[in-house]
């Protein structure tokens, strides 16, 4: 669109010291300044966007249009909304592929978690067992001991 010379919009002409060339000039050299400093905005925008703040940016790159159409509306020109709309789609782009690096390691760190819960579980269980068979043993000595003395009492 900027090639093209899209972006902008200017549906007047301006003469300058009597020359509609230097008209063309000077809205060339506003449009220029104007989209130079809403893809500023954008870039620096859209290189903080992160898996969970598109709706905040979405709106400061929204803002970041108006307030720069506004200040061009003494001279008539403003930023197309389709120029808008391409950035917003970059944005969007950009933010798919973070969304699901974050979705990968929610999974990724839920997984882990579930993993230690069930080595946890069973080190517990590892844990009961080892405990009834040393209550058993405890248990059965006494009890080998009173069967023995018992033999002993009912032969003897």
């Amino acid at each position: 669109m900027i090639r093209e010379k899209t972006a902008t919009v200017c549906p007047r002409d301006w003469v300058v010291d009597g020359s509609l060339a230097k008209g063309r000039m000077m809205m060339s050299e506003h449009s220029q300044l104007m989209l130079r400093a809403f893809n500023g905005d954008c870039d620096s925008a859209i290189g903080r966007v992160k898996y969970d703040n598109v709706a905040k940016v979405e709106t400061r790159i929204s803002k970041a249009f108006e307030a720069i159409n506004k200040l061009g509306a003494t001279k008539t020109i403003a930023i197309a909304d389709a120029y808008l709309q391409k950035k917003l789609a970059e944005l969007h782009l950009v933010h798919e592929p973070r969304e699901k690096l974050y979705q990968e390691k929610e999974e990724q760190r839920e997984i882990r978690e579930r993993m230690r819960d069930e080595q946890k579980a069973e080190k517990e269980i590892e844990k009961a067992q080892r405990d009834a068979e040393e209550e058993e043993q405890r248990h059965a000595t006494p009890l080998k001991k009173a069967r023995a003395q018992l033999d002993e009492a009912t032969g003897a």
